[in-house]
């Protein structure tokens, strides 16, 4: 039973909870996510986690929803101050490294985000919120050097691809990362010329 003492040093049961399973996540897979296992985890008792989180499911829709958090600052890490201060095609090459590099650091995270794993579970306002605004960074960046209505997806594609087969181990990781994502890029129309 969780007692008034455990919630308060908890302060926020959810956000440990979720904490909890990004842990189990990035240490031991998805596989060994349960809720019985996060509640361990966390400190709490087995009955703890169904006040925030009605089954596995939600709570892993919770933590992709995170991982579409901290993806989000990392895509915005790089963002020129304005469209004078900077290479806009250079910028979105620092951009698809952010991309690359943040899938290669979070492997598991990424997997649940972008795999099959939530494919057909209900996604939260949340999770939709932050996918969108991940999107968006990438969106406007290409919108700022193409005029073309597909290029915004065509780039996030090919970033995409590259990252999950580098992810997927289909492709290998050469030493110079970031060259090698700016020569994948650099066959884009949108960043020739």
């Amino acid at each position: 039973m969780v007692t008034k003492k455990q919630n308060y040093h908890h302060g926020d049961l959810r956000q440990a909870l979720t904490q909890a399973a990004l842990s189990v996540l990035k240490e031991e897979g998805i596989t060994k996510i349960s809720l019985r296992s996060i509640a361990r985890k966390a400190g709490v008792s087995q009955a703890a986690p169904y006040s925030h989180f009605p089954d596995k499911n939600a709570l892993l829709v919770e933590v992709a929803a995170e991982g579409f958090e901290t993806f989000h600052k990392a895509l915005r890490e790089p963002s020129p101050k304005s469209a004078q201060q900077a290479d806009l095609k250079g910028y979105l090459f620092k951009l698809g490294i952010a991309y690359v590099r943040f899938a290669l650091e979070n492997k598991p995270l990424f997997q649940l985000m972008f795999g099959d794993a939530l494919s057909d579970i209900p996604k939260s306002e949340r999770y939709m919120q932050e996918g969108q605004a991940a999107y968006a960074v990438i969106e406007k960046a290409v919108q700022r050097v193409s005029t073309d209505p597909g290029a915004p997806l065509a780039a996030w594609s090919v970033v995409h691809g590259l990252a999950t087969l580098m992810v997927d181990g289909k492709i290998p990781v050469t030493k110079d990362l970031e060259q090698q994502v700016i020569d994948v890029l650099k066959f884009q129309s949108f960043v020739k010329g």
